[in-house]
């Protein structure tokens, strides 16, 4: 059995992946068939060796999709979970500081979009009602912030697309408004946290452009960054570490599969990693140092991968 390298002194067994993948090897590996899972699902961290992936579309019957999986890197396989309440598209899926994964927004088999949440309890395998979104969103962004709170920006409210923004106590299970985005409002846009307690919105299918706004939730204030290496849509991202990685997704130009876009925070600049295997839209989750990705191709396959930045 291969045994992967993290640092000096620590060891992990990976049944999975060949000593010759180990650690800081930047290249893509497929994961285990998945089955049973909807295209372009919502993937949210448990922890360092376990993603949860819910909800999606089924192009086959044309209808959103209510399962849920988690995902083990360990055993590169994925084990049923209690279905959502109901099925859905659209949404995201973000870790709570507890453990539990809040589940917000998105549409099912309709065009409009619900301001209603979901709780998953890992613990227990099962579902219970959030607070509602005070507007209710498709094709948002969301994240776990520094301090705890989960960021919510940006998104479609069924009739136009809007650059507003509230942030979720996960303790008193609040919403509260913050800053707006200082630009257009859109839609299937690269959103998450960053170090420092901070969060991005880039890109997006209504904005075709390579623009990058950055949210410092201690200020509630936006700023704008550089821009990414080139115009990217429906990608997902992951903090790792200090570096942020943008994979999936794509130009608006070509069908070529994109590469992953890093983005280094202490230094504040853009470099470009290793080309995804196929064209895909998806969203993922850093576990232990990688990135586990769902993607839905153009011909509507469904690729489970993990890249390692």
């Amino acid at each position: 059995m291969p045994m992967l390298y993290y640092s000096p002194g620590q060891v992990r067994v990976d049944r999975y992946y060949s000593s010759a993948a180990g650690y800081g090897d930047p290249a893509w590996k497929p994961a285990a068939p998945p089955g049973g899972m909807g295209e372009t699902p919502r993937v949210a961290k448990l922890g360092d060796t376990q993603a949860f992936i819910c909800g999606g579309f089924d192009s086959t019957t044309g209808t959103a999709k209510n399962t849920s999986f988690a995902y083990s890197r360990l055993t590169n396989s994925f084990t049923t979970k209690a279905n959502l309440p109901i099925a859905l598209q659209g949404h995201r899926a973000v870790r709570i500081p507890d453990g539990r994964v809040i589940v917000c927004g998105g549409h099912g088999n309709t065009s409009n979009p619900i301001a209603s949440t979901y709780i998953y309890d890992p613990s227990t395998n099962t579902w219970t009602n959030g607070p509602s979104m005070p507007k209710a969103l498709l094709w948002h962004v969301a994240g776990l912030l520094d301090d705890g709170r989960i960021w919510v920006a940006t998104g479609n409210d069924g009739t136009q697309n809007v650059n507003e923004a509230w942030t979720l106590n996960p303790q008193s299970m609040t919403w509260a408004q913050v800053a707006s985005l200082p630009a257009s409002g859109r839609n299937r846009a690269q959103g998450g946290p960053l170090p420092g307690n901070r969060a991005f919105v880039s890109g997006g299918a209504t904005v075709p452009g390579n623009d990058f706004y950055i949210y410092n939730a201690s200020t509630n204030s936006w700023g704008s960054g550089p821009s990414m290496p080139n115009y990217r849509s429906d990608g997902t991202s992951a903090l790792v570490g200090l570096t942020l990685v943008i994979v999936g997704g794509f130009d608006g130009a070509t069908n070529n599969p994109m590469p992953a876009y890093l983005f280094d925070t202490p230094s504040n600049a853009w470099s470009v990693g290793a080309v995804e295997p196929t064209k895909t839209s998806g969203d993922g989750a850093e576990l232990g140092g990688m990135v586990f990705y769902w993607g839905t191709s153009t011909i509507s396959v469904r690729i489970a991968m993990v890249y390692w930045p």
